[in-house]
């Protein structure tokens, strides 16, 4: 499994939209990025900004992990951690779990400057190194 680390962002959730964006549109069109949100107040704004956020005109279809559809889109955000396989192979999370599922191929976790989700981000770090994931990093940088 891989795993990809992007700290120090000054918001993590406007830096992950641009993110899927950005991987969707490179991906053929059957792509999916799951997300696990645990906060439902906080998944659906950032529903809500990843379905208004559109710089190349294009459209990411977007959902909760419980609707029927769940399976026809690009986006399927998780409040629990009872993921279905829905053919994603990329999970984004944003909780303060460890996540050990099977169906991922590739977890990433954004870390921002929040106290909490520094030291929620080492021991991720510390578990999935100690469980000889292929770990990757990669510093926000200002321009």
């Amino acid at each position: 499994m891989d795993i990809y680390f992007f700290t120090g962002l000054p918001n993590r959730y406007d830096y992950s939209i641009a993110f899927i964006d950005k991987y969707l549109d490179k991906q053929s069109f059957n792509k999916k990025v799951s997300i696990y949100i645990p906060d439902i107040c906080v998944s659906e704004k950032f529903m809500h900004d990843l379905w208004s956020y559109n710089p190349h005109n294009s459209f990411i279809s977007i959902t909760n992990s419980n609707d029927i559809n769940a399976n026809y889109a690009n986006v399927i955000i998780y409040n629990d951690d009872n993921f279905i396989n829905f053919n994603s192979e990329l999970l984004i999370n944003f909780s303060q779990d460890i996540i050990q599922n099977e169906y991922f191929n590739k977890i990433i976790e954004f870390i921002d400057l929040d106290n909490l989700n520094i030291a929620c981000g080492r021991q991720k770090y510390k578990f999935y190194k100690q469980q000889n994931f292929n770990i990757n990093h990669k510093e926000y940088k200002k321009a």
